[in-house]
């Protein structure tokens, strides 16, 4: 009566097994969180250190040749023809801000090469008259 009778296997998973596929799914989860907190604070760092940067520059410059960059009436005596001078009022306002980045990069205290001038109607053009934030491609710095 009892021999035909048929052992049945439940299949599925054990609650340890569950809990151990949700403790993995967490901390990849975790790893995730935490990575984008690493970026966005590698990124932060990277502004702070370019601010720093053309601070230094800036005060190396204003040191240098007793002048603001961009502002300077004799800039063309220093490095020639192709760079523009400031109009010398001890403001950074309008064309002395980009020629403020041209100066500094002549003067060999940042890198890059720029115009001075504005470019094609835009008035800030990254790479060209103003540099880069090196964070991210469509962003820059401006006096």
């Amino acid at each position: 009566m009892f021999s035909d009778v048929v052992m049945l296997r439940k299949s599925g998973f054990t609650l340890i097994e569950l809990s151990i596929v949700i403790v993995i799914i967490g901390l990849i989860v975790a790893g995730v969180v935490g990575g984008q907190k690493l970026v966005s604070s590698a990124k932060l760092r990277g502004i702070v250190t370019d601010v720093d940067k053309y601070r230094a520059a800036y005060n190396t410059f204003y040191l240098t040749y007793s002048s603001i960059p961009g502002d300077m009436t004799n800039a063309q005596d220093y490095w020639g023809s192709g760079v523009g001078n400031g109009d010398g009022d001890g403001r950074l306002q309008n064309a002395d801000a980009l020629k403020a980045w041209e100066h500094l990069a002549v003067a060999g205290l940042i890198d890059g090469t720029y115009t001075g001038t504005t470019d094609s109607g835009s008035y800030k053009s990254l790479g060209v008259n103003i540099p880069n934030a090196a964070f991210s491609s469509d962003a820059g710095y401006a006096f």
